[in-house]
């Protein structure tokens, strides 16, 4: 039998350092729940390269409210975010995240989803594309949450967000 130093475990795991700082005393953990979770949607969708998991403040009253939210307030909103899918908070315990990555579909440009009484998950190829979702998603809440205070919002009708998807190819 070969003895292991300990150096493919060390691998797997993460260094995490004690709430009490002292330079020299660090703690190896096991990974979080969330690396499991990015390892599938990376395993999913081969073509992102960029996964960011946020609690802005606009989105998180979303995701915490069980509001619905509806990305055609504003037409960049739609182009850039399409539908955004809400999950239960169980989808963040169970299978390893299967269910938020299957949420995905980045060839038809679904690339974000809330995940109730949490945050929201935004995946793209590049960092920069993948920031644009999430301040566009944010930006949408925040105007859709301030305009309900006036009255009921005007949403784009069901015309124009097929105009918007035909021009821009989003079928």
């Amino acid at each position: 039998s070969h003895h292991n130093d300990g150096n493919a475990d060390d691998k797997k795991k993460i260094l995490h350092h004690h709430p009490s700082y002292h330079p020299q005393s660090f703690e190896y953990v096991s990974p979080s729940r969330a690396a499991a979770i990015h390892a599938t949607i990376y395993k999913s969708h081969p073509e992102i390269s960029c996964i960011m998991v946020v609690t802005p403040t606009y989105v998180t009253s979303y995701c915490i409210t069980g509001c619905n939210f509806n990305s055609a307030g504003i037409p960049e909103s739609h182009i850039v975010l399409h539908n955004v899918q809400t999950l239960p908070f169980e989808s963040l315990l169970k299978h390893e995240g299967i269910e938020i990555a299957t949420a995905f579909d980045p060839q038809n440009g679904k690339n974000t989803v809330f995940v109730q009484g949490y945050g929201m998950f935004t995946i793209g190829n590049c960092l920069l594309k993948t920031f644009v979702q999430l301040e566009v998603c944010e930006s949408m809440c925040g105007v859709s949450l301030t305009a309900k205070r006036r009255g009921p919002i005007e949403m784009l009708n069901a015309d124009q967000v097929c105009e918007i998807d035909t021009v821009f190819k989003m079928n």
